[in-house]
């Protein structure tokens, strides 16, 4: 009897005491307050703040909601959305929206997400039905990238940036952490303020609390990878490897990840703010390695790694460490480069040279034009003309410099056409949205882009894998039936497999091997060999899940002529709208280029004059010598302009300005182009992978470009032994 009084008397007495704390929390909640602003979420009952949760600051629309939804309030923030308990504010679950959050509201038995985003042709729009702690967005990437940057921008707001404030800074973190058990940063940023203390050995325990994440947050580790080198190459490698693996089971293309967007956000800056990376330093060659093997596995193909690649091939050639130089050679041949964002057809690959040379053989012919015509005031007819024929400057030209004149003009126009065709389809390229070429094809945005794009065969193949990336397997199948091409087998397989049918599976992926022996996609599925990266990969990573027949570079070329082809008209007069919206979108500025149509005018102009005195000569004796020697010195100033050139002048002055400008663009571009459109198209890309890695040599022509200014004293010297002297000899000839 006492023993039964000493267990369940408690039990009974505790009783109300629970149910007056539990009815409290109901009746609490029932009367919570939410306020969110763009920096806090208050959570109030009457005039008493129950709880507060600190919001990294953002610019722009503000967030819609919140929601309180029994015991649990739901709320939005930029691309973020957040479930939390009600009584304390400890977030529950974050899940990443494709887009910003533009409504949010309840709906039974949960609530509703509106997301939009895109623009022009190609807007989306993306609701999204879940409930507390059930559903997923399945987002691979957002299709805005700063909004990758919240969790960091919230633990470095949250700690502040006084160093005599660590004690409380770390408080704060500490405080925070518990309420979010979701956000890497904090314990990182613990970590930073942890070491600079000198306790180092709990800077390691905040580091092991940032890797112990749930695996539903794995993907926002891999932007901790950088950062995590200054304190442990393990820790940087389990980080990368966990997102990395993250990414690829919600349906990541790393082969696809083609803009600079995805290293730059997602890996960061190799070398700290005035420390240059060197790689004569072993420490920091071995950054650089690390950097490079996370690059293969996260965008082996996006702009700017084959500079980095060819600057690790060059130091590992320095060393004379064969084996490492044979690995990185043909990385640095088969990356993407300075293309804009996406793979592009031969045609365009070197639309950057014509456009210069276009440019710069205009420059040469209105140059060369002018000071040829100052200099033949030097002659005079020698008999009565028409009036007609004494103004016309090219009257007074010799019959090979008139030809030369044409055959220059006909020569840009040719030149002109070529650059068209590859600015065409450059623009076409520019024009696609970043999530195509961010290894994130199932995004909304990527689907309403490529939905609006002309019909055709590798359009409709595009179609089908985003559909199928995005989960909408219905739409995936049929667009692959309708293809029956080996890579639509394949991929109607890996449906197939995900539905349950193995059977079926294998079939498919047999009769896809028995039309292309070499599909990596069928050959890894059906477990048979292949040295193909994508499928190397998927083992490594241990993906459960069928590898899917990718587009291959081939395909992005034919997506753009299939665009082109009816959409673009390919005129020479577009060139210089292309320059200035690649300028623009790289700089917020337009170029200042003089309109295009109104040059054509002009060279218009000169050809008919030029044909007019072509075949209506007349003859010329010397005249006065002033104006010979005007002509003279200008033409030592402009090579080309000289009459020992004849009918190449206004070719030699195309190739020396063409060098000239290439020495600019060499020098503005890092090492990377000598063209205007790889400068304007290229990024600092010493800030991401290391100060030291991009030179000068490794840009083509360099040895030629260097030298440019060479010519312009060897033409120095022929003005001097030819024009100059005949001037003088024309002179004591004929004095009047």
């Amino acid at each position: 009897m006492d023993t039964w009084h000493k267990r369940w008397i408690p039990i009974l007495l505790g009783i109300p005491g629970f149910l007056v704390v539990a009815l409290g929390e109901t009746w609490a909640q029932e009367g919570l307050r939410l306020e969110q602003s763009d920096v806090e979420l208050r959570a109030s009952v009457g005039q008493q703040l129950r709880w507060s949760y600190r919001l990294p600051q953002r610019k722009g629309q503000p967030s819609p909601g919140p929601l309180l939804l029994g015991d649990t309030v739901v709320f939005c923030h930029g691309g973020q959305l957040y479930e939390a308990t009600a009584a304390t504010g400890t977030i529950q679950r974050r899940m990443v929206l494709p887009g910003a959050c533009t409504d949010l509201v309840a709906r039974a038995p949960g609530y509703e997400v509106r997301c939009q985003g895109g623009s022009g042709s190609y807007r989306w729009e993306r609701v999204l039905t879940l409930s507390p702690g059930q559903g997923d967005p399945g987002t691979v990437l957002p299709s805005e990238f700063p909004s990758l940057f919240a969790l960091k921008r919230q633990a470095e707001e949250v700690a502040g940036k006084n160093p005599a404030d660590r004690e409380s800074a770390l408080s704060r973190l500490e405080q925070l952490r518990k309420q979010d058990p979701t956000n890497p940063w904090i314990d990182f940023k613990r970590a930073e303020l942890l070491r600079a203390a000198g306790q180092e050995e709990e800077a390691q325990r905040a580091i092991a609390s940032a890797l112990s994440l749930d695996v539903r947050y794995d993907s926002d580790l891999l932007m901790l990878a950088t950062p995590l080198m200054a304190f442990s190459p393990e820790a940087s490698t389990q980080a990368f490897r966990r997102g990395m693996k993250r990414l690829l089971e919600r349906g990541y293309e790393p082969e696809l990840a083609t803009t600079a967007l995805i290293p730059m956000v997602l890996l960061g800056r190799i070398a700290e703010e005035g420390k240059p990376v060197d790689l004569g330093n072993d420490q920091d060659r071995a950054r650089l390695l690390l950097r490079a093997e996370l690059l293969l596995d996260l965008a082996p193909n996006s702009e700017g790694s084959t500079w980095f690649f060819a600057a690790l091939e060059q130091d590992a050639v320095r060393r004379g460490d064969r084996e490492q130089a044979a690995r990185w050679r043909p990385l640095a041949q088969r990356t993407v480069g300075t293309s804009p964002f996406v793979p592009t057809p031969p045609e365009s690959e070197h639309a950057g040279v014509w456009v210069q040379f276009a440019a710069a053989l205009a420059a040469a012919i209105l140059a060369c034009t002018l000071i040829k015509s100052i200099r033949s005031f030097s002659l005079r007819y020698a008999e009565e003309a028409p009036w007609w024929k004494r103004a016309n400057p090219f009257s007074r030209w010799d019959r090979r410099e008139l030809i030369g004149f044409l055959v220059a003009v006909a020569v840009m126009v040719g030149v002109s056409w070529k650059a068209a065709q590859g600015v065409a389809i450059l623009g076409a390229a520019a024009s696609a949205p970043t999530s195509l070429a961010s290894g994130n094809p199932g995004h909304p945005e990527s689907r309403a882009y490529l939905d609006a794009s002309p019909d055709g065969p590798t359009t409709r193949f595009f179609r089908a894998f985003a559909a199928h990336r995005a989960g909408d397997l219905e739409t995936a199948e049929r667009l692959y039936r309708q293809l029956g091409t080996p890579e639509a087998l394949a991929n109607l397989g890996a449906i197939a497999r995900v539905r349950g049918d193995l059977t079926k599976a294998q079939e498919l992926w047999k009769q896809a091997l028995g039309r292309k022996p070499d599909l990596d996609a069928a050959l890894h599925n059906l477990g048979q060999p292949t040295t193909s990266p994508r499928a190397e990969r998927f083992r490594r990573y241990q993906v459960d899940a069928p590898l899917l027949a990718a587009p291959s570079e081939q395909d992005w070329g034919q997506l753009w002529r299939e665009h082109v082809a009816t959409t673009t008209s390919t005129n020479p007069l577009h060139i210089s709208s292309l320059l200035d919206s690649l300028y623009a979108a790289s700089s917020g500025e337009g170029i200042r280029l003089a309109p295009v149509y109104t040059a054509t005018l002009v060279d218009l102009l000169l050809v008919g004059l030029a044909l007019l005195a072509l075949f209506f000569p007349g003859k010329l004796e010397p005249g006065k010598r002033a104006w010979a020697l005007v002509g003279a010195g200008l033409s030592a100033l402009v090579p080309g302009a000289s009459r020992i050139y004849g009918p190449v002048s206004c070719f030699v002055g195309a190739l020396v300005l063409f060098l000239m400008a290439g020495s600019q663009m060499l020098a503005s571009s890092e090492g990377q182009s000598v063209t205007l459109l790889g400068s304007l198209s290229g990024v600092n890309w010493s800030q991401y992978h290391g100060a030291a890695l991009v030179k000068p040599e490794l840009a083509s022509w360099h040895g030629a470009i260097r030298w440019w200014w060479v010519l312009l004293l060897v033409n120095l010297l022929l003005v001097l032994a030819f024009d100059l002297r005949q001037a003088f000899r024309e002179g004591r000839e004929h004095p009047g």
